[in-house]
């Protein structure tokens, strides 16, 4: 083998470390260098439930098909598990050849796609899950030799790393989608800013916020209020909070008024905590959250619901009691007796666990709401 055909397959497997649609091409440069009709990378916890898997030299529907059927019970797997890195196996070395080719296995897959000779690289191993690419040859090769497996054993640290970058990449788009979902969750605006006191990312109670333009604007520069003053005072706000100017990072709040005359925001900043020698432009460093007295504390009644095991009737006089509603007063206005309203208060508090109205209305205020009131359903 030609030390630049290594160094291209090397080229290839680094290339798939940070985008894993190559795997497909850095199995093909293995391929090419030992050899091989056909590879395949598995990723699979310890209990065979979940994998992931990339194939060269078979069609991916005819992989995939043969994934759902042996993956749990794929002798070459079972028998002898993945149990550390850098380890190398013949096939004859997990099962016997007279044995491997009168199996149902060999029969279903293998013979078809003329892959008779194997050899599984272990390039990853945890608690819960491992690793391993896979090579196959026809029956008109020799089986893989000692000279084979010595260069397979000079890729698998080359593998091992690049399936580690991979994980790391997965696991922080993983934590980034969740952040975003949880920050869309919030029924309150929230922006995440980056050094410059610019909006990175808004979620959805703060894009609409921002939409409205009532109290709070996005110019070049970043936030806006309409008037001098405030503007002044939310932007020397904004700046403590993400360090312009080589200031020291602090929190700040302040009361924003809105032009249309309905309740103060009240806007809180909070440095994020992040070493600034690992900032980027663009990255978020500060976090600006929004109270909108505007928006209420109602909670779904189909979640109130859901969590106590109310009826309808008892879950919409937990709202009303929320929105500052009496007894009376809802009684008036639902044209349902007061003995009725009371009734149905007294089950409400023996189911919620509280005794007086105060208590229930402070553990209803307390619990988590759905920003858009979409009902939430039992698990």
């Amino acid at each position: 083998m030609r030390e630049e055909d290594f160094a291209a397959t090397l080229d290839a497997i680094y290339a798939a470390a940070v985008s894993p649609d190559q795997w497909t091409a850095a199995l093909a440069a293995m391929g090419t260098v030992l050899h091989c009709n056909g590879l395949a990378t598995i990723s699979r916890a310890h209990n065979r439930l979940h994998y992931r898997a990339v194939a060269h030299g078979v069609d991916r529907e005819a992989h995939q098909a043969f994934l759902r059927r042996w993956h749990r019970t794929n002798p070459l797997g079972t028998r002898v598990p993945i149990k550390c890195v850098g380890e190398v196996l013949r096939f004859s070395q997990i099962m016997p050849k007279a044995e491997f080719v009168r199996s149902e296995i060999f029969a279903d897959y293998f013979n078809p796609h003329a892959f008779h000779h194997g050899l599984r690289l272990s390039i990853w191993h945890s608690a819960s899950a491992a690793q391993s690419v896979t090579m196959l040859r026809p029956g008109s090769r020799d089986d893989f030799d000692d000279g084979d497996i010595a260069l397979a054993r000079r890729l698998i640290p080359h593998l091992h790393r690049a399936a580690a970058v991979n994980r790391h990449l997965r696991l922080a788009d993983l934590m980034s989608s969740a952040a975003f979902a949880a920050l869309d969750g919030l029924r309150h605006p929230v922006l995440l800013l980056d050094e410059c006191g610019r909006v990175a990312h808004a979620n959805s109670a703060g894009e609409r916020l921002l939409g409205q333009g009532d109290g709070l604007d996005i110019t070049e520069g970043g936030l806006s209020a309409p008037q001098q003053a405030p503007r002044a005072r939310l932007q020397a706000m904004v700046g403590r909070a993400v360090g312009g100017g080589g200031l020291q990072r602090q929190a700040g709040l302040m009361r924003l008024a809105r032009p249309t005359g309905g309740p103060d925001l009240i806007l809180i900043a909070m440095p994020l905590n992040a070493d600034r020698d690992w900032d980027v432009p663009g990255r978020p460093t500060a976090l600006l959250c929004i109270v909108d007295p505007s928006l209420g504390a109602r909670l779904s009644p189909d979640m109130l619901s859901a969590l106590f095991g109310l009826t309808a009737a008892e879950a919409m006089l937990a709202s009303d009691l929320l929105d500052g509603g009496t007894p009376i007063e809802i009684a008036r206005r639902t044209g349902r007796s007061l003995a009725t309203v009371r009734t149905h208060l007294a089950r409400l508090l023996a189911k919620t666990g509280t005794r007086r109205q105060p208590d229930l209305t402070r553990l209803l205020a307390a619990l988590p709401a759905t920003s858009d009131g979409t009902a939430i359903t039992d698990l």
